[in-house]
C-alpha cells in the first residue's frame, strides 16, 4: 500500500500519509545512532519504535516532536515503552 492523502478539517492543507517510513528513514536513523558506542543495538531500537509510531499514527519517529532517545535506550527502556509514550503525548496534544 503506497501514501494516501488525508485533508485535515478545518484547513485546505493536504498531507500525505505513508504506510513505510519513506526511503531515507534508514539513513536518518542510522546517522542519529552514529557515535553510539552499541551502534547496531540502537539503531536496531530506533527502527523499532519508528516502526510502532508509523502503524500507529501514520508518521514517524522523526516527525514527532524531540525527546531523549538515547538516554532512554541507555536507561533500559523498551521500544514499545518509548512508543507508546510518544503516541500517548502525540494523541493527548500534548506537545
Amino acid at each position: 500500500m503506497g501514501p494516501r492523502s488525508v485533508a485535515t478539517p478545518n484547513t485546505d492543507k493536504v498531507f500525505t500519509t505513508h504506510t513505510r517510513s519513506p526511503p531515507n528513514m534508514r539513513d536518518r536513523i542510522n546517522y542519529y545512532a552514529d557515535g553510539h558506542p552499541d551502534f547496531a543495538a540502537f539503531a536496531a531500537w530506533l527502527r523499532a519504535v519508528d516502526t510502532l509510531i508509523l502503524d500507529a499514527l501514520g508518521v514517524g519517529l522523526f516527525d514527532l516532536p524531540d525527546v531523549y532517545l538515547r538516554g532512554m535506550f541507555v536507561d533500559g527502556l523498551t521500544s514499545a515503552e518509548v512508543a507508546g509514550d510518544m503516541i500517548e503525548e502525540a494523541i493527548g496534544g500534548r506537545f
